[in-house]
């Protein structure tokens, strides 16, 4: 990547304007005046950001769009137009566009614009020079991150995919279990055959072998006919048996002789059935403890943990933050119809790396979610993610805090927490002092021992 600044428009008086603004940033900047003079310039230099009129004297910006993508993924595409509808907006973020600027617009929003495009765009840029050699072999648009736990697992899936190894993928809720699951197959042999999860904690053990074994006419009241079940209808591909720990020791045994004998036994039936599927299982319960305390069987264990994928938390993936919620913010606003996504201001960015994340990516994505709903700003603040103050990193049973080897001024800690506390709080002192769990006089007490005021 270059960095370089294209800008495509036909007006001579715009194209110097944008010039005389751009030249305070640390970008070079060129210029066309038509698609095929752009689309020419993006495949000789390799803009970073390119600033495309919609109306150009040869070709639309909406069809020039995904030409300019195809030749640079990479590059950051901000359409400008003087013609702006929410259809078109919805529709140019949709084939791509970061973000659409109506015409005329101020600098002021110009800035924002352009901070967001060259923020997205070095995140983009670390997450190619960290994934290029795996997607090569491994391709799978859904898994997002750059962080060295996150390519870690995203390597370990793209080595297991091509075989026919039974892979264990762990990890707590939220983390993108599935998700890798989904990958791996879609990556295997047997993608273009089917590939069926299943949640077995949120099915009970008779029904959940009817379901995958299926069953023979009479094997119990209510079957009035054969049934083929999952292992049948899936032959060549993969089942995904998610939550594997909830399931009995009993089934555990018939689910051993499915991954070593490639056999099962239809309920009510007196013959073995082959079976051709390869089994992805997971679990976000500690397995190896659980064999140790007889909850969960040694054999079956050693069977399907032949290979493992740990999955990372959310807060081991401080850098990955940013990236995910660009990525969800744009996926959203799409669903939502809405013209552009909402952009990420500083104390948004910062409050989402300060808090915890217990619920993984699945609580960031919901929580974007809802802020999307109910923002109606084109930038979101730390109190549109967690409208109840709750972006303070929360305390764990699990969790400590760590004291740096160097050491740590504490009366400087307490000042910074109480100053923190007050601000997140919205000034109030009540709040404030629920967040370090002191009360109302401790609070205004310690204030005033570090001079901090209250006005």
């Amino acid at each position: 990547m270059t960095n370089d600044i294209l800008v495509i428009e036909d007006n001579p008086d715009t194209t110097e304007l944008l010039g005389e603004f751009l030249a305070a940033y640390p970008l070079t900047v060129i210029t066309a005046s038509s698609a095929s003079e752009g689309l020419d310039a993006v495949k000789a230099r390799q803009p970073v950001i390119v600033l495309l009129d919609y109306k150009l004297p040869d070709e639309d910006g909406l069809t020039l769009l995904p030409k300019i993508l195809a030749q640079n993924p990479r590059t950051q595409v901000i359409l400008m137009t003087a013609y702006a509808t929410v259809p078109l907006a919805v529709e140019a973020v949709r084939i791509g566009a970061l973000d659409v600027l109506p015409k005329p617009f101020g600098t002021d929003q110009l800035d924002i614009v352009l901070q967001r495009a060259l923020r997205v765009a070095a995140l983009v840029a670390r997450s190619f020079d960290g994934r290029e050699e795996l997607e090569r072999r491994f391709m799978s648009p859904n898994l997002i991150g750059e962080s060295p736990a996150f390519l870690k697992a995203l390597r370990l899936a793209g080595e297991v995919a091509a075989t026919e190894a039974t892979v264990l993928i762990t990890g707590a809720s939220g983390t993108g279990k599935e998700l890798f699951a989904r990958a791996i197959h879609f990556n295997s042999p047997r993608k273009l055959k089917p590939f069926f999860p299943i949640n077995c904690s949120a099915i009970p053990d008779s029904l959940l072998e009817s379901e995958l074994f299926g069953y023979r006419k009479g094997a119990f009241t209510g079957a009035d006919s054969d049934r083929q079940g999952i292992f049948a209808t899936s032959d060549g591909g993969t089942v995904f048996l998610d939550e594997i720990a909830e399931t009995s020791p009993a089934f555990q045994a018939k689910l051993l002789r499915v991954i070593e004998e490639r056999q099962y036994l239809p309920l009510g039936a007196t013959e073995l059935k082959r079976c051709n599927v390869r089994i992805l299982a997971a679990t976000n319960k500690p397995l190896e403890e659980w064999v140790a305390e007889g909850k969960f069987r040694e054999d079956l264990y050693y069977r399907i943990n032949g290979f493992e994928i740990r999955l990372p938390l959310l807060r081991e993936r401080q850098s990955d933050i940013a990236i995910l919620a660009e990525h969800f913010l744009s996926e959203i606003s799409r669903s939502q119809g809405r013209a552009k996504p909402p952009s990420l201001g500083k104390g948004a960015l910062e409050a989402l790396a300060a808090y915890s994340w217990p619920g993984n990516i699945r609580e960031l994505r919901n929580k974007l979610q809802m802020a999307c709903i109910l923002s109606t700003g084109d930038v979101l603040k730390p109190q549109d993610i967690f409208p109840k103050g709750d972006f303070w990193p929360r305390s764990q049973a699990s969790e400590r805090w760590m004291l740096p080897q160097e050491g740590v001024k504490w009366e400087s800690l307490e000042k910074d927490f109480l100053g923190q506390a007050f601000e997140r709080s919205g000034r109030n002192v009540s709040k404030a002092a629920k967040l370090l769990g002191m009360s109302r006089a401790t609070f205004r007490y310690r204030m005033r021992k570090f001079g901090l005021r209250e006005e």
